[in-house]
């Protein structure tokens, strides 16, 4: 599902709540602050976008999107993302860039395997340290932006 630029606000979602099925759920660019708890409902879910929203949080039922694997939050304004997160086993991408409060991401969000890209340009997330400790992948795994770690440089795309 796609609704771009609609106005959705949060009770406009409750609705898709209910579509277990559902694997694509995409509301760029709407009026969104939040979600309902009940988003945790849709755990066919492969991607998810609520970039370019007002959103300050996310439910920490998110974290049954255990087929996930493509996330866009990019553009809201996140001071940390739940740490339900660590259970997106099968994350490909996740996308946090210009949440300039967002500070806080689960470290174990880095470790499946699967996970190609973690995009946190024009955040104040400081890269930890584990995710220097993460085994080389093919294809590599990518940071993008976030915050020097004790020994990184910040800003700069680091090479996993």
């Amino acid at each position: 599902m796609f609704y771009s630029r609609n106005t959705l606000k949060p009770s406009s979602v409750n609705s898709i709540c209910g579509l277990t099925k559902l694997e694509d759920l995409f509301m760029p660019k709407n009026l969104l602050t939040s979600i309902p708890k009940e988003i945790g409902n849709l755990v066919n879910l492969r991607r998810f976008s609520c970039a370019g929203n007002k959103m300050k949080s996310l439910p920490a039922e998110v974290g049954e999107w255990t087929k996930i694997e493509e996330v866009y939050l990019s553009l809201n304004d996140y001071e940390k993302l739940p740490t339900s997160i660590e259970k997106w086993t099968n994350l490909v991408e996740l996308h946090c860039w210009k949440c300039a409060s967002l500070s806080v991401v689960n470290e174990r969000v880095a470790e499946p395997l699967t996970l190609l890209r973690i995009d946190l340009r024009d955040t104040q997330v400081e890269i930890p340290e584990a995710w220097g400790k993460i085994p080389p992948r093919i294809p590599p795994f990518y940071i993008v932006g976030g915050m020097k770690a004790a020994k990184g440089k910040a800003g700069a795309k680091k090479k996993k």
